[in-house]
């Protein structure tokens, strides 16, 4: 994209970049909630994230899911891949998760003229249950006692 057409989209010239991500990473897992571990749960919440001039984040909000009809456009996820849309279940059992996990987010700063700017990202955050393994549903461990022996 041109410098000129960033500009006319999005209204600066230079877009906020994530500096930390593995510690966003740990954040988002952490904070994934306790009732829906181990079900193998995942979801998406569609967030407006505000960015202050340094590059901290000042607001999460989380947005109402959009309607199946409508526009389509381009979310980028933390990686920068299409990410799907929110959904309202989603939203619910994640919505605030997701204000207190993008809490640590810290980004370079968006620019225009040369000078940092303050910068409303919308993005979609994806969740995926932490004690689930390769798409399976964790089982709590089964501990058995071992039966007691006979001391003759």
């Amino acid at each position: 994209m041109t410098p000129a057409a960033l500009r006319q989209i999005a209204g600066v010239d230079v877009l906020p970049r994530l500096l930390n991500g593995p510690e966003l990473a740990e954040s988002m897992k952490r904070h994934y909630p306790a009732g829906l571990r181990g079900r193998g749960t995942a979801g998406s919440v569609l967030v407006d994230l505000s960015i202050d001039e340094r590059g901290r984040v000042t607001d999460v909000t989380a947005l109402p899911a959009p309607k199946a009809h409508g526009l389509k456009g381009l979310r980028l996820d933390l990686g920068g891949s299409p990410a799907e849309a929110a959904t309202p279940a989603s939203t619910a059992q994640f919505g605030g998760a997701v204000r207190v996990a993008l809490g640590v987010a810290q980004f370079s700063p968006a620019q225009l003229d040369g000078k940092s700017v303050p910068f409303t990202l919308r993005m979609t955050a994806r969740f995926s249950d932490p004690d689930a393994q390769d798409g399976i549903r964790a089982r709590p461990e089964s501990r058995r006692t071992p039966p007691e022996q006979d001391s003759d």
